[in-house]
């Protein structure tokens, strides 16, 4: 009797052993390991996340991509053909939303070359307000004139 006992119990074991190596004894609501994927032994991947989308930058118009011809027009009065249409494709870029001249910008660095040489000698300081402000009693031969 007690030898039918020992293989019963070495029967259930084995067979507990075996069933819980192969994942059907300790599931998690019968998709195995808690996963919320078949286990078919396929390779599923990732939900696809959210879409990507650059923000706006302040003061600035988006120019979507386009294509557009380039050459001469379709009326060639010699019939020369000598130089021949053909598409350019751009990218899509940011472009400020208001147009200044050459003439603005360089009157705009040239009143800010100081702040920016300031700026790099280390001559900047914030100011009560928390502004920053250019400190010009440490280095007068910084001014710019």
């Amino acid at each position: 009797m007690r030898m039918k006992n020992l293989y019963y119990t070495l029967l259930a074991a084995t067979c507990m052993f075996l069933l819980a190596s192969c994942g059907i004894l300790g599931k998690k609501d019968g998709k195995g390991k808690g996963s919320s994927l078949p286990n078919d032994g396929q390779v599923h991947g990732v939900a696809p996340g959210s879409k990507y989308t650059l923000p706006r930058p302040p003061g600035m118009v988006y120019v979507p991509q386009g294509t557009f011809h380039m050459g001469p027009s379709d009326e060639d009065p010699a019939y020369a053909f000598s130089a021949r249409n053909r598409s350019v494709s751009i990218s899509g870029f940011w472009m400020d939303a208001t147009e200044i001249t050459n003439n603005e910008y360089r009157q705009f660095v040239y009143w800010v070359r100081d702040s920016i040489a300031a700026r790099k000698a280390g001559f900047v300081k914030t100011g009560a307000d928390g502004e920053e402000h250019v400190d010009w009693t440490k280095n007068e031969d910084l001014q710019v004139e």
